[in-house]
């Protein structure tokens, strides 16, 4: 892979960089993903992965964390109200508030600002010192994304293709959550699919996960099972009918034992997302991403591209 230079990774810092200053403007307000995303200019689809790569923490977590430390240290003044505190970083209510920081901080809010400067957090850090800007707001700058990304990333040559796909007409079954129904999901349709004599050497197996799942709770993420067909084909109880839409997608194969397939598969996303995408020239499409599915020539295994829509930068 050609090393794309220095000025692409530093647009994806500086539009990381101009979501962290909007976070840190507007802690106390409501911060929906979907606004974030277009501070930033990146698909909505794809942007809470870029984030998490590219951080270190989720969106939720990081918003989370500057709240609660803002808090920490606004406890210290003894003239603003704890139910004042909660509302001016940013939570609806001071019961959500008081649960919220007993998490962070194994105390309460009043206990803490009792003992204030010498309790200290999980971190292990005296909270005095959170929630500052130094520490916080501006904590994550070309340093910290740097200590998120492979350290030899010029070195390395990550094997991925760019390639046009088609558009795929396709039968699916729906499997709600990334979990082990999965492979009964694949192996029901193609019982299915083999029973409609639909299976050829042409048909494509394609997965397509729908959601992250460090935004949607794991048992409600939506995964499909797909394998195309031909335009005549009509649903039929849980095979639904559908169009994968094609383009541009950055392809990274993924081989393993297929017991390990759903690590692998996580893991392949955070390669592309936090070590190659940053430095090539591409962000993220706003469309789903493919698990390409392949012969792997022996039992047990598995061999896929996983696929990613993109588009320039």
């Amino acid at each position: 892979m050609k090393v794309v230079s220095p000025r692409v990774r530093k647009e994806y810092l500086e539009r990381i960089n101009s979501v962290l200053d909007y976070i840190r403007k507007h802690l106390s307000e409501p911060l929906s993903l979907d606004d974030l995303a277009d501070v930033a200019s990146f698909s909505r689809y794809h942007f809470h992965r870029i984030f998490s790569a590219m951080v270190g923490e989720t969106v939720g977590d990081y918003i989370q964390r500057l709240r609660l430390e803002r808090s920490a240290v606004m406890l210290g003044n003894p003239l603003i109200s704890i139910t004042e505190i909660a509302l001016e970083c940013g939570f609806s209510s001071s019961a959500g508030f008081a649960r919220a920081f007993r998490r962070r901080f194994s105390v309460s809010a009043s206990e803490f600002r009792s003992n204030y400067g010498k309790i200290k957090g999980k971190n292990g850090k005296a909270n005095g010192n959170i929630g500052e800007d130094s520490a916080s707001s501006l904590g994550y700058d070309m340093q910290a994304f740097s200590r998120n990304i492979n350290p030899h990333q010029e070195e390395m040559e990550m094997k991925v293709e760019i390639k046009n796909l088609p558009n795929y007409h396709v039968a699916y079954i729906r499997n709600m959550g990334y979990n082990e129904k999965i492979e009964p999901t694949w192996s029901r349709l193609a019982k299915w699919m083999r029973a409609h004599d639909l299976l050829n050497d042409g048909t494509v197996s394609i997965g397509v996960s729908y959601d992250d799942e460090s935004i949607t709770p794991p048992d409600k993420c939506r995964y499909e099972a797909c394998i195309t067909v031909p335009e005549t084909t009509q649903p039929d109880g849980e095979v639904g009918i559908n169009d994968l839409p094609g383009g541009k997608f950055a392809l990274y194969r993924l081989e393993g034992d297929f017991e390990d397939i759903q690590k692998i598969i996580k893991q392949g996303f955070k390669d592309v997302f936090q070590n190659w995408l940053p430095q090539s020239g591409f962000q993220p499409d706003d469309k789903p991403c493919y698990e390409l599915y392949h012969d792997p020539g022996e039992k047990g295994k598995f061999s896929a591209d996983l696929g990613i829509p993109v588009k320039p930068l």
